[in-house]
């Protein structure tokens, strides 16, 4: 989303317009980025000067104010947001239940405009994203039972709908976070309508008006949890000028959309699989499409939105590694593997492996030393980051509860193994294309092996994967195939950080020889990175060179006190004579007590 990008935490002001130079813009550790604009300064809330008094400005004839790129509009602008920057500071520290609408970053213009504080994963976020959590792996677990065709439709569909809620909730939080009564009771409400949803969804298939019908009360649950979202966002929109066009826009367009919804209530099961997968598609390029920046060109928009690049990777690793635990906790749920230790313990350790294996991918990405972010990259690259997560997500939970599956027979049905072996390959597919479009800038042998290769081994596990429910199971029990898919996906781990270490051409570093000199315990080759021989070195140097020194501040041997009195004469710290006993070797009274 070009123009929706801002700097990644604590950004830095490019390097020709540095904050010494305007102290309205903001020093940070890394460039704030705009995919169509590339690196640019950042501000804070308050407008830099005006030129002039206002006064003076609107006194200006307009030849003047245009000569000088004014007009008696941008004077008023720059008066309300610097009215609101104070209003912003003077009670950021202040308790209210009730608090003004702000957005926490946005554009004006060029200039990225955000709060020099650094943000993380707020708890109320986490909270939420453990409920959407557990609801999908509600809507897995059920699918892998039914374990047809059918039940896996039902599952992406209603899966969907749930990721659609969420996504709405993360623009929320990301652009209008600010913890009052209102955005709390909105929280609790949106989980109330996804448990509803939830409860629902695992029946959306039957037709309304047969009993154990679903389908009315998800579709009622979705409309009702969106509908709350936009009302928000268009309240906001009254408050908050550099989101306006868009939340307005997006919120008229999803209108449009739940007619297909409640188009899909009466309809047959086939035509509304059709209406629901169109609404999804059009909700989500809508959404591309409101925050890219041929819209803002379109609407030549001054004031845009934008968003935390930081926050976002963070609530994303976030929301990741709360799927991984669903997947553990589908294995460990209910004890499938039983009591003891047997067939049933090594394949809930297989399970393990697997989950371990995806976590460590995900955090990874493509190992480089060097990398641009798919966020920064450039629009394709950062709509593609967003969207990956879509279907590795839901595929990663629906291989959870399979696994959970086969931990607890040797032998499961046809379509638990096809799910199990294809969610494993479409989660490491997925995996494998979010590493592949970060930008690697590392240069030509700072690595022992090239990014493409290096993630060779994930595309290698996921054909195996495919292919391996073709097998019977007399010769492929659950056993064999959680061994197969552990060992490819531990074997493709250890790879990548073999073939992430130094190359030939890594940097080489050496500590001063004054700072080596006189020091016999530490070995001379730790205090330098290895040279080169035709391998990487797998152990840092001294890794195993153990220190020997005492913990504690006297040894259980005393210095005699000569040696204490001239090592206390050195740093000017004697206080006290020394005695007759002292002389001959004995203690001194402070060593007595000890």
């Amino acid at each position: 989303m070009g123009e929706i990008v801002d700097d990644n935490g604590k950004g830095k002001a490019t390097e020709d317009a540095s904050s010494s130079e305007n102290p309205h813009e903001m020093e940070h550790t890394a460039s704030a980025h705009h995919l169509k604009y590339g690196n640019i300064v950042v501000g804070g809330y308050a407008p830099a000067p005006a030129p002039m008094g206002e006064e003076e400005l609107l006194a200006l004839p307009a030849e003047r104010l245009a000569e000088i790129g004014c007009s008696p509009k941008a004077v008023r602008h720059h008066r309300r947001e610097l009215l609101d920057a104070e209003a912003r500071r003077i009670h950021a520290n202040r308790r209210y239940l009730f608090r003004k609408p702000r957005a926490l970053q946005y554009f004006r213009g060029h200039l990225l405009v955000r709060g020099d504080d650094e943000r993380s994963s707020q708890r109320i976020e986490l909270f939420f994203d453990l409920t959407f959590v557990g609801i999908i792996a509600v809507l897995a677990e059920e699918a892998i039972h039914d374990g047809t065709g059918a039940g896996l439709v039902r599952y992406l569909i209603t899966y969907g709908g749930a990721w659609t809620i969420w996504s709405y909730m993360r623009e929320v939080f990301n652009a209008f976070y600010c913890d009052d009564l209102f955005q709390r009771t909105l929280v609790v409400w949106i989980m109330a309508c996804l448990i509803v949803y939830g409860n629902n969804a695992v029946h959306a298939e039957i037709p309304r008006g047969e009993p154990e019908s679903g389908r009315a009360a998800t579709i009622g649950a979705y409309l009702v949890a969106a509908a709350s979202i936009f009302i928000t966002c268009v309240y906001y929109s009254f408050h908050i000028k550099a989101f306006r066009l868009q939340i307005r826009v997006q919120a008229a367009l999803w209108l449009c959309t739940s007619g297909l919804w409640i188009a899909a209530i009466f309809v047959s099961t086939r035509v509304a699989i059709g209406l629901t997968v169109a609404a999804l598609f059009i909700e989500y390029g809508v959404w591309v499409w409101v925050y890219s920046p041929p819209f803002k060109k379109l609407f030549k928009l001054k004031y845009s939105s934008a968003v935390n690049i930081e926050h976002e990777i963070e609530r994303y690793a976030d929301f990741f590694t709360l799927v991984m635990g669903e997947f553990l906790y589908s294995v460990f749920s209910g004890h499938p593997a039983g009591f003891g230790i047997h067939s049933s313990t090594g394949r809930a350790i297989l399970s393990l492996m697997i989950a371990a294996a995806f976590q460590i991918m995900y955090m990874s990405g493509a190992s480089s030393k060097a990398r641009t972010h798919p966020i920064r990259r450039n629009t394709m690259s950062a709509c593609a980051w967003f969207t990956l997560h879509i279907p590795v997500v839901s595929a990663l939970t629906l291989c959870g509860d399979a696994c959970a599956e086969f931990v607890k027979e040797l032998e499961v049905t046809e379509g638990v193994r096809w799910m199990l072996c294809e969610t494993y390959a479409v989660g490491m597919v997925g995996i494998w294309a979010l590493a592949m479009i970060e930008e690697d800038r590392d240069e030509a042998g700072e690595l022992y092996i090239h990014k493409t290769l290096r993630l060779l081994p994930r595309l290698i596990c996921a054909i195996i994967a495919i292919f391996l429910p073709l097998s019977s199971q007399e010769h492929l029990d659950t056993t064999k195939v959680l061994g197969i898919l552990a060992a490819t996906a531990s074997a493709a781990v250890l790879w990548e950080m073999l073939s992430a270490l130094d190359g030939p051409n890594a940097a080489a570093e050496h500590a001063p020889e004054a700072l080596r000199q006189g020091d016999s315990s530490t070995p001379s080759h730790a205090l330098k990175t290895p040279e080169w021989k035709g391998f990487p070195c797998l152990a840092e140097p001294g890794a195993f060179h153990v220190d020997m020194s005492h913990q504690r501040e006297h040894g259980l041997k005393r210095r005699s006190t000569a040696n204490t009195v001239e090592e206390e004469g050195q740093v000017g710290a004697a206080t006290t004579p020394t005695t007759a006993k002292d002389a001959q070797g004995g203690n001194s009274d402070d060593e007595e007590d000890d």
